[in-house]
């Protein structure tokens, strides 16, 4: 049987500031209602390539913002709690993000706000993925790339496939189990708990079993 060679893709966000941004929560809520859902997105999704991700306990920017900006630790667990990934649908994101901040808000004595300097500058992005010339077609090929595999590369193949391919998935088990056939390595895959890592901690995880299914 012909295998399909995973090829290997490499991934940027350019960056596009909108001219807004938050310097309370108050703010923040409005914005939330009315900017673009690209917007939403980008600070939900594209976070993991940003380095204050490594230095953050919480898988989406507004999260962070909210315990390093705000300095509202409370606020920062609920929307931390809060998986985009469990339902990406751009207005789904909206209402969620709406009813966190709303009841919060509502419960709140006093508006939280940001030092200056600390403000939430809300951007879009657009992702720019390209072919590295890196493919594997077995799984000790598979580890190498992943081995190998740069910031963009794993955001790319596991975190962004998330939004093209099903929440559920990632690029690396979807091939595994598509063109090796090997479902329990896939479902172990899946079941890293990506959100709580950081992204060379998610390559190392898939290396290693990669490396053991291989051996």
């Amino acid at each position: 049987m012909t295998v399909h060679p995973f090829v290997l893709y490499d991934a940027h966000a350019l960056r596009m500031a909108t001219g807004r941004n938050a310097a309370n929560l108050r703010e923040l809520l409005t914005a939330l209602r009315e900017v673009d859902a690209a917007v939403l997105r980008h600070h939900l999704f594209r976070f993991p390539l940003d380095p204050a991700y490594d230095f953050s306990a919480f898988g989406h920017e507004f999260a962070y913002w909210a315990e390093a900006g705000l300095q509202d630790a409370v606020l920062a667990e609920r929307l931390g709690n809060f998986d985009p990934y469990d339902n990406p649908e751009s207005e789904a994101l909206r209402a969620a993000l709406l009813e966190i901040v709303e009841d919060h808000l509502m419960a709140s004595h006093h508006v939280p706000w940001a030092r200056p300097g600390s403000e939430l500058y809300f951007q879009r992005s657009m992702l720019v993925a390209y072919p590295t010339g890196v493919e594997a077609t077995d799984l000790p090929g598979l580890r190498d790339a992943v081995a190998q595999a740069s910031r963009g590369a794993i955001y790319y193949h596991f975190f962004e496939a998330r939004t093209r391919l099903d929440v559920r998935s990632d690029d690396f088990s979807a091939w595994i189990e598509g063109s090796l056939g090997l479902h329990d390595l896939a479902a172990a895959i899946r079941r890293i708990d990506f959100p709580a890592l950081r992204i060379e901690d998610v390559r190392d995880a898939v290396a290693q079993l990669l490396t053991e299914a291989a051996a």
